[in-house]
């Protein structure tokens, strides 16, 4: 049986746009690779999940909305080392068990060319005629594999018309009718309003995106702006009201799969069993210790104290240390070049904001600080971590001074390179901390008990900051390019092997694996996966 619909009023956000209460909507673009990756995240949250609706619709991704246009040079080499971390990443993601889909990549130059609006028009479609979820993620799988499955430059999606669409739908989910659908009006544009109804209510900025309503009924209680939600076992849930609009919670790109799935099974729709796998630790050690003498591995974590997400992963690093013995790691700086990529802003006088930032990269900055805030806060609750509290800050820091009184802490005392990387940082997310001030810094050298520090001045404005410049080079050299960014190494024969770089606290699992299988460890969540893992990250 053919099913049809009668158009709707061009103009007008279709109908089904009304998020209802007690859903996931998944907001995609068919260019992304990230989305592609989603796919098995929505197909095991549809299995797993009660009483909860899910969906996929378009958000369009257009143009070089993060100063891809810049001719710095530090700008280039920055898009020039993230584009190929991430297809290495990419790469070792898609073959692991939990994804576990076929990957060709092609060439970003021709990601940004294709035209995705008639293949997103697919999906405002089938939510139309009321195709559920897994009718939606199949047509949506065979879209990506069409662009990411294809093993040729002169690419399949070129070729791509209205009619193949059509046949797309057809085989994926049965429905008949998209072509005359398509011809009633301009369903491209229906794309566009989609895209912008997105941004103006939930501040969406990039892909995948994640829109949850506990609504009224549910066990979040109902999920509004500036509520407390309970969890099933009354924890209290995070009430971050920028990141909670029009009774929906966001959740922006893949790696917020975790906290995505803690929400829901806060919410009431997902069983805690099938989503928390927690890691065993033994008390002695033993986990990790290995049994090679000597630290022949090692892990060079940078940092930079005006990342907010650096900030937040000092404490699991630290955990990672405790987690293998037999493995150095140590804390080096990587001072941000922020304007390059999220634009410039700083706050005057009467708290007038002078900014060269453009809407998305805005919306980029303050889902970040919202963002890190509501993580800390899932932490504190879940672990009992200590309370950290975060400010957005005033103008965008200089951090060499503060790198270098780190690498002059390294030098003096390595001891209490812990204790004054909590107390700066802490200070300065307080707004407590002036990090260009130098006799700030060194009062809190004495605070935390460096008392050496007559050659401090001479060091920091000198040798410091020399350190600081070839740390920071030799770091771009081996694949860094934000923060913050783990490098492992290790020598073999007095050699050091070929270093590899994990990027965010999302890359901590990839970069588990790799440990495990240096330090001769066959981790029981990810089992035989590690040399597995070794074996790509390296080769890649």
């Amino acid at each position: 049986m053919n099913e049809r619909e009668q158009p709707k009023p061009a103009g007008k956000p279709p109908q089904h746009l009304d998020l209802q209460s007690r859903e996931l909507t998944v907001c995609i673009d068919f260019k992304s690779v990230e989305c592609y990756l989603t796919l098995p995240l929505v197909q095991s949250i549809a299995t797993e999940s009660k009483h909860l609706r899910l969906r996929l619709l378009p958000f369009l991704v257009r143009g070089p909305d993060y100063g891809r246009n810049s001719t710095k040079p530090d700008k280039q080499l920055h898009l020039q080392q993230k584009n190929a971390y991430s297809r290495r990443m990419w790469r070792y993601e898609a073959s692991t068990p939990q994804i576990n889909l076929p990957l060709h990549l092609p060439s970003f130059e021709l990601l940004n060319c294709l035209d995705t609006e008639p293949l997103l028009a697919g999906l405002l479609y089938l939510n139309e005629i009321g195709k559920q979820i897994e009718d939606q993620t199949r047509y949506a799988l065979a879209v990506f594999q069409q662009i990411f499955c294809t093993s040729t430059d002169d690419h399949a999606m070129k070729r791509l018309d209205v009619t193949d669409i059509d046949h797309m739908i057809q085989s994926t989910t049965g429905a008949h009718g998209y072509l005359e659908w398509y011809a009633l009006e301009d369903r491209c544009e229906l794309v566009r309003i989609c895209t912008k109804k997105f941004v103006d209510d939930h501040q969406i900025f990039a892909v995948p995106s994640f829109l949850y309503g506990g609504g009224k009924g549910g066990e979040g209680g109902e999920g509004g702006e500036g509520n407390n939600m309970l969890l099933h076992n009354n924890n209290e849930w995070i009430d971050e009201k920028y990141l909670q609009r029009c009774s929906r919670e966001l959740f922006s790109f893949r790696w917020s799969s975790h906290l995505l799935r803690q929400r829901l099974i806060c919410g009431g729709h997902l069983q805690e069993s099938s989503v928390q796998r927690k890691r065993k630790k033994e008390k002695d050690g033993g986990e990790g210790g290995g049994s090679i003498p000597g630290k022949l591995f090692s892990v060079d974590c940078f940092v930079d104290i005006k990342s907010p997400y650096a900030y937040l992963a000092l404490a699991p690093l630290r955990e990672l240390r405790e987690e293998y013995p037999t493995v150095a790691f140590q804390f080096l700086p990587f001072p941000l070049d922020i304007p390059s990529y999220l634009g410039y802003s700083k706050n005057k006088a009467e708290d007038k904001i002078q900014s060269k930032r453009s809407s998305v990269q805005w919306r980029a900055v303050r889902y970040a600080y919202a963002d890190i805030r509501r993580r800390h806060r899932v932490r504190e609750l879940m672990s009992g971590a200590p309370k950290k509290i975060l400010f957005g800050t005033s103008k965008i820091w200089n951090t060499w001074l503060e790198s270098s009184v780190l690498m002059f802490v390294q030098k003096k005392r390595p001891d209490l390179v812990d204790a004054y990387m909590d107390a700066t940082w802490s200070m300065f997310w307080r707004r407590e901390l002036d990090v260009e001030n130098k006799d700030a810094l060194l009062e809190v050298l004495r605070m935390v008990g460096v008392d050496d520090v007559l050659d401090f001045e001479e060091f920091v404005q000198g040798e410091g900051r020399e350190i600081v410049a070839s740390t920071r080079r030799k770091a771009w050299e081996d694949g860094c390019f934000g923060v913050p960014t783990m490098i492992v190494s290790s020598t073999k024969d007095g050699k050091i092997i070929r270093p590899s770089p994990f990027w965010g606290s999302e890359h901590f699992n990839a970069l588990r694996d790799l440990l495990n299988t240096l330090v001769g460890v066959e981790d029981e969540k990810v089992g035989g996966v590690a040399r597995k893992a070794s074996s790509l990250l390296s080769k890649m």
